[in-house]
């Protein structure tokens, strides 16, 4: 064969390779990997044993505390000796997570302002005890917002269901849940927000959405006619909640408490 017709035959040849390769270098590119690795992995892993009701970009992945399979004897105990900057820092990863949700459900303009109003309902609730637990039956709570049984998808049949909350994950009602402070906390505030949309349906708005959410999240009604039950719970929440944002006590150690001398109740909701 001569050299002239050897030499375009294997231009023609590395022509056609380099072709090739372009072709596949360029799908790969274009096409991503749509298989979540490394941490993303992980977390979704571990919601898949959550038998929570999950839905596609909803928040609630990865919201552990404490390990799976961390038992409820040790999560209890260890939950329990977090210190009041360890819980405002679980408080406050929480909010972060389900953000868009707690931004337009309940009316915050930043995250500082949520950061207060739930540092001032954990006051209120178990003076910032992630381990806390109380009451039974449909009062059965646990955490440091103290979220009750009746939050959980799956608790007892008997309990007033909340589907109005679709965008977030609603975990099962298992001791691995319950008793996991992160996840607690979590469908605590799908819990408030459950009864802030029903305030909202009643004609609600601004500070008074707040207060009667805060209502339904203590007694199950949005309305009473025991208006010192606002005073005492929803207010006493609001006004705590400013104490901690004008003081710039969101993550040091400093704490407030139901009744705290410190704390002006004149305006409880003026921060708002």
């Amino acid at each position: 064969m001569p050299k002239l017709l050897q030499t375009k035959i294997a231009r023609i040849v590395l022509l056609l390779g380099a072709v090739f390769l372009w072709l596949i270098v360029s799908d790969q590119a274009v096409t991503p990997n749509l298989r979540p690795t490394g941490a993303l992995a992980a977390a979704t892993s571990v919601q898949g044993g959550q038998s929570g009701t999950t839905g596609n970009g909803k928040p609630g992945v990865g919201l552990r505390y404490f390990a799976v399979g961390t038992s409820v004897s040790v999560m209890q105990t260890k939950a329990s000796a977090l210190s009041k900057q360890q819980v405002k820092a679980l408080l406050e990863k929480e909010v972060d997570n389900a953000w868009g949700m707690v931004h337009s459900a309940l009316g915050f303009r930043t995250k500082q302002q949520a950061y207060a109003f739930f540092l001032g309902m954990a006051s209120r609730e178990s003076t910032l005890n992630a381990g806390l637990e109380t009451g039974g039956g449909a009062g059965h709570s646990y955490g440091p917002i103290q979220t009750a049984e009746t939050a959980y998808a799956n608790a007892n049949p008997s309990y007033t269901p909340e589907h109005n909350v679709p965008e977030m994950t609603q975990y099962a009602f298992t001791p691995q849940n319950f008793y996991d402070p992160g996840i607690a906390t979590y469908m605590g505030i799908r819990h408030l927000i459950h009864f802030a949309r029903l305030a909202k349906q009643k004609g609600y708005r601004g500070p008074d959405l707040l207060r009667h959410a805060l209502l339904g999240y203590n007694t199950g009604y949005i309305d009473t006619t025991a208006q010192d039950v606002l005073t005492q719970y929803s207010d006493e929440i609001g006004a705590m909640a400013g104490w901690y944002l004008h003081n710039g006590h969101l993550r040091d150690a400093f704490f407030a408490w139901t009744g705290d001398p410190s704390v002006n109740r004149s305006q409880p909701w003026r921060w708002y």
